[in-house]
């Protein structure tokens, strides 16, 4: 049975993780950010048993009860802490760690077990996210955990050691002090909501200037979005790690924002053949584009990405005729979804090509206009299936006039963890 003193720390500890939650930062309309997680992991700390679940598990409930959120949804909210506060605890009990409140000698196997139970904490929060997120989605569960986690992994380091100063301050002062110390707990939230601001803003900006290159071709609508949701597809399948998967999502988005200049508009909109003059013109919005990109400072990595998406495999390109890998690896990759997008896509000349036709065409050219090495990986893999799922959703979501937005690498935010 938890003694008396573990009680009165949970207590302390339950309503410092009310607060945290009560001050949860809006991310979208299901969804929300909180930093509760660091006085649950000093509750278990101070308290390794079941009083610690239990304290976690009933402020959670208070918080569903007062968010008035979905039987489901509040359902899945509490089991998931409490799942993800009993490992914790099972964690640091059998690593050897010991409450402060009995052992104030602190040893080396006390960090090893708090550190322990700490990953446990937030990997089974994050885990249990990603499952639900994969399943809804009918996503690769590796692929929604690295969405789920890239963003916010350095900042969860970050408050690494807060719970067990929080624990320690316990300790220490008592629990006056420690309420008075949660105040660095809002600097903390404020850390992530800050990171989580800047991350929506630049990606509204992103789709804002998007739909404006799309505004002026009727026939493309949707079009950039839908090669970014490709080419994360093969980003993926050809084994790129999570940063330079959201650098290919953003160059995919912006490949074709060279066309925003007007003289690229009656061009676009020509229901005949271009004439030679016309189609230089199209061919130069690729570095028109990468000036437009180079003028962001934060962008300057994926302009050689944005100038040289139409160079082909075999040097017959443009604007640069490279060869093979002298192309970025992300304009090869955009090549490749930029294609996929024409061909499963309706044409005033011609219907969508079907999924066998697409990848016999794709086997065709590979080696001349593909990479044979993203095209071997990308075929014999997942990334085939994932992509015409997609292709049938977006399909479907233009039949119904539905917009075809798509979640982007970082901004799968169903239920916020940890």
């Amino acid at each position: 049975m938890p003694s008396s003193v573990e009680l009165s720390a949970c207590v302390c500890f339950g309503l410092i993780g009310l607060l945290s939650h009560l001050l949860a930062y809006r991310t979208s309309a299901n969804a929300s950010g909180s930093v509760a997680f660091i006085p649950f992991l000093a509750a278990i700390v101070l308290s390794p048993n079941a009083a610690a679940v239990v304290l976690v598990g009933i402020t959670v409930l208070l918080v569903e009860l007062r968010a008035r959120r979905s039987l489901l949804k509040g359902t899945f909210n509490i089991s998931q802490y409490t799942l993800a506060a009993s490992i914790a605890v099972l964690a640091f009990s059998l690593l050897g760690g010991r409450s402060p409140l009995f052992e104030r000698t602190l040893e080396s196997s006390e960090l090893t077990a708090y550190f322990i139970a700490f990953g446990a904490f937030v990997v089974i929060n994050k885990l249990s996210v990603s499952i639900v997120v994969a399943l809804n989605d009918r996503s690769e569960i590796a692929a929604v955990w690295r969405r789920v986690t890239q963003g916010a992994l350095a900042y969860d380091l970050l408050s690494l050691p807060f719970a067990y100063a929080y624990a320690r301050a316990y300790t220490e002062v008592g629990a006056g002090w420690t309420l008075a110390l949660s105040v660095p707990l809002l600097g903390v939230r404020q850390l992530y909501r800050t990171n989580w601001q800047l991350q929506r803003t630049s990606e509204e900006l992103l789709q804002l200037m998007v739909k404006a290159i799309e505004a002026r071709d009727p026939y493309t609508s949707g079009h950039s979005r839908r090669v970014a949701h490709y080419a994360v597809i093969i980003a993926r399948s050809v084994g790129l790690r999570a940063k330079q998967v959201d650098r290919v999502y953003t160059a995919a988005m912006l490949h074709d924002v060279g066309k925003i200049h007007e003289d690229f508009a009656p061009i676009l909109r020509k229901p005949s053949s271009l004439t030679p003059a016309e189609r230089a013109t199209i061919e130069s919005h690729s570095e028109r584009g990468a000036q437009l990109v180079a003028t962001v400072s934060q962008l300057e990595d994926i302009v050689p990405v944005v100038r040289h998406h139409h160079e082909r495999f075999d040097g017959t390109g443009y604007p640069a005729r490279l060869v093979a890998t002298e192309i970025p690896i992300g304009a090869r990759i955009i090549m490749l979804a930029d294609t996929i997008d024409a061909m499963t896509s309706d044409r005033p000349y011609r219907l969508a090509l079907r999924r066998d036709q697409v990848i016999a065409e794709i086997e065709r050219v590979s080696g001349t206009q593909f990479d044979p090495n993203i095209v071997s990986s990308f075929l014999s893999g997942k990334g085939v299936s994932q992509i015409f799922d997609a292709v049938a959703r977006f399909q479907a979501s233009e039949e119904n006039h539905v917009d075809g937005d798509v979640p982007t690498p970082r901004s799968v935010r169903l239920i916020r963890s940890a």
